[in-house]
């Protein structure tokens, strides 16, 4: 019974793999796109911590 399901898992995890290298293969990198988003989430983190700082707020373990 084991053989069988390790055979099973390996076809799923081949099917699996090529799933995530045809995905990947068809995106491109949209460098602006990757920089705003990151300056803009940096910026969020800094606002949110001074403002909690601000009005000694406890921030969630979660980040919400």
């Amino acid at each position: 019974m084991k053989r069988n399901n390790r055979k099973q898992v390996k076809k799923v995890a081949v099917v699996l793999s090529a799933g995530a290298v045809f995905q990947t293969g068809q995106c491109t990198l949209n460098e602006q796109a990757l920089w705003t988003g990151l300056l803009n989430s940096i910026a969020s983190v800094y606002v949110t911590d001074y403002v909690f700082d601000q009005f000694n707020v406890a921030q969630s373990p979660f980040g919400f």
